[in-house]
């Protein structure tokens, strides 16, 4: 099989950036100890603020970082295993939910990002076994 430039292989070259980027802003944190929280304000309702924090920390860019590694690896050899599969754009849909999944259930402390990053993992894991065991 000739390599040729699929949608893996643009996903994969994607995550091994941002897992580098990712992991160089991590020895950042860790050195310098830094911790930064933004707070995103979705909308406001008679002066009650409804938003999602975010917090970046030097463990959560590490696992991050990780995730992306693993998820850029998971790219580039579906390319060699999965070429002429049928349902292969219905697979990358699913991985890429699976992987913004893991990041709410890491960036969000809050309860509604947590539940969401945990559902989101549970339905997409379920998606990816019941379209893997058609094979």
């Amino acid at each position: 099989m000739l390599f040729t430039f699929s949608l893996f292989f643009y996903f994969s070259f994607i995550f091994f950036f941002l897992s580098f980027i990712l992991f160089l802003s991590s020895i950042y944190f860790i050195l310098y100890n830094k911790i930064y929280i933004i707070e995103w304000v979705i909308f406001n309702i008679n002066s009650c603020d409804i938003l999602i924090p975010f917090i970046f920390d030097k463990y959560s860019l590490l696992f991050r970082s990780v995730v992306f590694f693993i998820s850029a690896n998971v790219f580039l050899f579906s390319n060699y295993y999965m070429y002429s599969e049928y349902y292969i754009k219905r697979f990358t849909y699913l991985v890429v939910c699976f992987i913004l999944s893991i990041i709410f259930l890491i960036y969000i402390p809050h309860i509604v990002g947590l539940l969401l990053g945990w559902d989101g993992l549970g339905l997409t894991s379920f998606f990816i076994s019941c379209l893997l065991s058609k094979f």
